[in-house]
Order: structure tokens, then C-alpha cells, then sequence
């Protein structure tokens, strides 16, 4: 009866997750597909991200 309580505990975790991971990639589908007409995102440059990640890279190593 205990092995049953621990599979059917584990198996809703299991279940939370997918449901977690389902939501996650369904908002990040439909974020993909509203990228070029986000209002977010109409001053954003990809290339000036990448150069502030790298200036910071460079700080902490020094």
C-alpha cells in the first residue's frame, strides 16, 4: 500500500510538470510568433544584448 502512496505521488509530480512545461512552451510559441509585431520589443537589438552580456563577462573577470 506504501509503494502505491510513493508511485501515485511521484506520478502527479510527473504530471505537474508536464502541465508546467506545456504552459512554458505554449506561451513561448505564441511569444516566437508575435515577435515581429511586439510592442515590447520594437526598440530591441540583439546584437547590443549580446555586446552588454560580453562588457559584463569582461568586469567580472577583471
Amino acid at each position: 500500500m506504501n509503494n502505491f502512496r510513493q508511485n501515485e505521488r511521484a506520478y502527479s509530480v510527473i504530471l505537474l510538470w508536464n502541465n508546467y512545461l506545456r504552459i512554458f512552451f505554449l506561451v513561448l510559441r505564441d511569444y516566437m510568433y508575435n515577435l515581429p509585431e511586439n510592442s515590447i520589443l520594437k526598440g530591441f537589438n540583439l546584437q547590443s544584448v549580446t555586446m552588454t552580456i560580453r562588457k559584463f563577462r569582461m568586469t567580472c573577470l577583471i
